[in-house]
């Protein structure tokens, strides 16, 4: 007579720990839950994905369920947060500055816009970014775009300076960011329009444009010519 054999099944032949079921380990850090998790006999794999909720080291999901009992050799699947996804910055120096914002913000970047001279730089090309080219950044931080003016005009207009005595014209030279030129020594000559120690003569005219720092030579009235 055939002996019955029983049913053999996965839940009849494996080793079922009653005592032992899977927490809930959701939004906890991942260091202060891996070695219980294994003590209880799962073997834990940690899977990390970027997420701009969950904290770095945190965990985001588990493949089995809260309370489901723990059998042996079972495996958990841990998603780990790596924290928020970062772009590297892409390098969009001396481009145009309409080209370059449509590419940041093609990254998932907003921009914004300074403005500052540039002796390199063609007029309107992007000369940095902050955060800088290459650098890691967060999708949806804002890159400040740092757009040439140009090379920065440094002159300044000449003042007046006929009529003025030499205090004078030091101060209105200051003023304008020039300098009065005292290397060469003061010069005089003989005036009929302007009073002694009043300025005749500049070697750079009124209004004229020229690099700030300048030095302004000068000449003083002696006075009326005499007559003998």
């Amino acid at each position: 007579e055939a002996t019955e054999v029983p049913e053999t099944t996965i839940e009849a032949t494996a080793e079922v720990r009653a005592d032992n079921r899977v927490p809930d380990v959701v939004g906890l850090q991942l260091d202060a839950v891996q070695s219980q998790l294994e003590e209880l006999g799962l073997a834990v794999v940690v899977n990390e994905e970027a997420s701009d909720e969950v904290e770095a080291g945190y965990i985001i999901s588990q493949d089995i369920e809260e309370d489901t009992v723990i059998e042996d050799g079972m495996t958990i699947t841990l998603t780990v947060s790596s924290g928020v996804q970062t772009v590297k910055v892409t390098d969009v120096t001396n481009q145009k500055a309409d080209n370059a914002i449509s590419a940041l913000e093609a990254q998932g970047f907003r921009t914004s816009k300074e403005y500052e001279y540039s002796d390199t730089v063609t007029e309107g090309n992007v000369v940095k970014t902050n955060p800088t080219a290459g650098s890691d950044a967060v999708k949806g931080e804002t890159i400040v775009v740092y757009i040439s003016q140009g090379p920065e005009d440094t002159t300044v207009e000449v003042p007046k300076l006929l009529g003025l005595t030499k205090a004078q014209a030091k101060k209105e030279l200051e003023k304008a960011g020039l300098k009065l030129d005292t290397n060469s020594g003061d010069s005089f000559v003989y005036s009929d329009t302007y009073e002694a120690g009043q300025i005749v003569s500049q070697s750079y005219s009124e209004g004229s444009k020229v690099d700030k720092g300048t030095a302004i030579s000068v000449t003083y009235s002696n006075g009326p010519t005499p007559s003998y």
